[in-house]
């Protein structure tokens, strides 16, 4: 899960039976001007039994979704403006390669059934 909000469609007694792995990645609560980031993830993790997460310093709720072309930035700059020490471009090679990884581990070849 990338960021997932709001936690209370997360409810604590159907997180807790999930008995698969889940990478759970959470944005920063110190860019929450959105109203969205970092808000959420920390609790969901309470109620996951183990999930693999990933805190990520000074992204935004936003910063999850793919890099914006020009023209995106100027329709939706909520969406596509990221935190001034923030390089999207550079989180998502290691974002990919890290959910990419977790899935080979847990589910290829029907590991982790």
């Amino acid at each position: 899960m990338a960021d997932p909000y709001p936690a209370f469609v997360f409810s604590e007694e159907n997180l807790k039976k999930i008995a698969i792995p889940v990478q759970l990645w959470s944005s920063d609560p110190a860019q929450n001007a959105d109203g969205l980031s970092g808000c959420c993830a920390s609790t969901i993790k309470q109620r996951l039994p183990a999930p693999d997460y990933h805190f990520v310093a000074n992204a935004k709720h936003f910063s999850f979704l793919a890099t914006c072309i020009p023209k995106e930035t100027q329709a939706n700059p909520t969406a596509c403006t990221d935190a001034p020490n923030f390089d999207r471009v550079d989180f998502h090679r290691s974002f990919h390669t890290d959910v990419v990884a977790f899935y080979r581990k847990h589910f290829a070849d029907g590991a982790g059934q």
